[in-house]
């Protein structure tokens, strides 16, 4: 069975560490899928075939293991059920 691991965030941080993943699991069959808030982050990963999920629940509920950058501390207490809209950036 193949692992697959899902990155949330593709901010400042974010993009650069699931970028490097990407090329690290290359051919290991590990399958990598993204998601961010903003979809067009996601951009420079899809163009080099990364998976991007329509959603983070979607991510979450693909994903072995989930690994998350969020933009600042107001994101740790949010939930996608908790609310329509996610906190304000603050970073």
């Amino acid at each position: 069975m193949a692992l697959s691991v899902g990155f949330a965030g593709l901010g400042h941080m974010g993009l650069p560490m699931a970028d490097r993943l990407a090329d690290a699991l290359v051919g290991r069959g590990i399958t990598l899928t993204v998601w961010n808030w903003t979809g067009a982050r996601a951009g420079p990963l899809a163009a080099r075939g990364v998976p991007v999920a329509g959603s983070l629940l979607e991510l979450a509920a693909a994903s072995d293991v989930l690994i998350t950058m969020p933009p600042g501390t107001a994101w740790t207490s949010w939930t996608p059920a908790s609310s329509a809209q996610p906190p304000k950036h603050t970073c």
